[in-house]
């Protein structure tokens, strides 16, 4: 599933968020408000996952979608799953048949762009945020960018103190001011990474807005934030 549909029925909560979106921190968040609430440990979080179409059930729950800034959140597969750990997710297609080893930052768009220009399927951590979203009626959004103001909100929503904490945060060297866009996987995990501007410039922020127009769309109207920008 592209999206995870996040049915918390003991908060009345719908959680609407994707993968490379804060999605560990948000489920962090769920399982230790559900528990605080029931005074029960939750086993399996993925049994409150529902399908997109099954969410008129949830029409009197407080609908929450989490977007991240589309921008930053393909330079984060990529550090994840091109330069960090090549092993699990290190392809663009849903049939694994495009394979993103030793790309750079702007062959990896290349290749983004050759997924959407044929209607091929994208592997599911780079589905676009909206997909499955426009029949629902959202209460708020959140940006991951503020992701911990959006989780203590919700605590007082719902009456709890959950923890609000950064699952898995992705690495970032600032003393670093080179350019990335070019650079190798291998060059990367020799030097570090640096932050998510360095790896645009003015060719690849235009083809990265062109293939997540419709998220870039989105975020720019319900957050009121710009995208990442050419560092």
């Amino acid at each position: 599933m592209a999206h995870f549909f996040l049915a918390a029925d003991p908060l009345e909560v719908l959680a609407v968020y994707s993968p490379k979106c804060g999605s560990n921190s948000i489920r962090s968040w769920c399982k230790a408000a559900i528990e605080e609430k029931t005074k029960q440990p939750v086993e399996d979080l993925d049994a409150f996952l529902i399908w997109h179409g099954d969410i008129d059930r949830c029409r009197d729950y407080w609908k929450v979608f989490f977007v991240r800034d589309p921008l930053r959140r393909l330079v984060g597969f990529y550090t994840l799953w091109v330069v960090r750990d090549e092993t699990l997710w290190c392809f663009a297609d849903d049939d694994r048949k495009l394979s993103l080893r030793d790309k750079s930052f702007r062959k990896f768009l290349y290749t983004l762009q050759h997924v959407q220009t044929r209607g091929i399927e994208p592997q599911h951590h780079l589905v676009p945020q909206v997909r499955n979203t426009h029949q629902i009626d959202f209460d708020e959004v959140v940006a991951v960018e503020d992701l911990s103001r959006g989780l203590a909100s919700l605590n007082e929503r719902v009456s709890v103190s959950a923890p609000v904490l950064h699952e898995n945060p992705s690495p970032q060297d600032v003393t670093i001011r080179e350019r990335a866009t070019d650079r190798s996987p291998g060059w990367l995990r020799r030097h570090g990474m640096p932050v998510p501007e360095l790896f645009y410039d003015g060719e690849t922020r235009e083809l990265a807005l062109r293939i997540c127009a419709e998220d870039v769309s989105y975020y720019r109207e319900a957050t009121g934030r710009e995208v990442c920008g050419v560092g």
